[in-house]
């Protein structure tokens, strides 16, 4: 089975909104796979592979971003189905993280995924003078909750998928 990911070209089409092309990525019995400098950690569930992580890396900064449970094999997905799940994206050795929560709704030839951070930053900062200014000075930790991420992904059987996404802002009450 394949699993998908990003490809590294992408075009814009509209204010905001960015298309990319999904390039599939072929596990072959491993749990861990590198391709374009990003490692996707994988769990086997029924013969299909989930993304449990992905992390990237370059000389100075790091990234992980976890998912529980794992992220389906979306093509595989019967159609009309949604999956609810959260994610972790964590930095730096754990300097602190961004959680919160995605959906997948399946259509016939399609999908609609929504990720919305809504825990905010976490920081894990021993320094007393940062936490102090994270307790006291909410906006640091909270501006990560005004904001959501959508995306559609398409495909047919004789092209690849294509993904439309965009970030957009909410208003927090």
């Amino acid at each position: 089975m394949k699993t998908w990911q990003i490809h590294r070209k992408r075009s814009f089409t509209q204010k905001g909104l960015k298309e990319y092309s999904l390039s599939p990525i072929q596990p072959n019995g491993q749990s861990h796979v590198e391709d374009h400098g990003i490692d996707y950690e994988l769990t086997e569930n029924q013969g299909h592979y989930e993304i449990k992580s992905v992390s990237a890396k370059n000389e100075k900064h790091q990234i992980k971003i976890e998912f529980s449970p794992s992220f389906p094999d979306m093509v595989c997905l019967r159609n009309h189905i949604t999956v609810n799940g959260r994610f972790t994206i964590g930095t730096d050795q754990t300097k602190g993280t961004i959680s919160g929560n995605y959906r997948l709704k399946k259509g016939e030839n399609k999908i609609a995924l929504h990720v919305q951070p809504k825990n905010g930053w976490q920081p894990h900062e021993n320094r007393w003078i940062l936490k102090i200014l994270f307790l006291m000075v909410k906006v640091f930790k909270d501006w990560p909750k005004s904001y959501f991420w959508s995306a559609d992904i398409q495909w047919d059987d004789a092209k690849q998928p294509v993904m439309r996404s965009s970030w957009k802002r909410v208003i927090i009450s």
